[in-house]
């Protein structure tokens, strides 16, 4: 991503930049991203389901794969780090 600069479009020097550049293009993301909503039909599912089920009171259902993979992990015997290979 570019900083504009007057009407000079220069790349950020440091990660810090971009990361601004990106923050201060919130507001232009956010109603892009309800625009596209819209055209999908997706806005009729506001308040309705949760992209992140640890602090959604109605959160979306985790892929079989998710629930898979951790139920899986939760069957081995808890190892201290050091043993794990981590």
């Amino acid at each position: 991503m570019a900083l504009i600069v007057g009407r000079q479009s220069m790349k950020p020097k440091y990660k810090h930049q971009w990361y601004q550049s990106i923050y201060e293009s919130l507001p232009n993301i956010r109603e892009e991203a309800r625009k596209a909503s819209e055209e999908l039909g997706l806005d009729e599912l506001k308040k309705k389901i949760g992209m992140y089920p640890g602090s959604s009171s109605c959160p979306g259902r985790l892929p079989d794969f998710v629930l898979d993979a951790i139920v899986k992990a939760n069957e081995r015997p808890i190892l201290p780090i050091r043993e794990s290979g981590g």
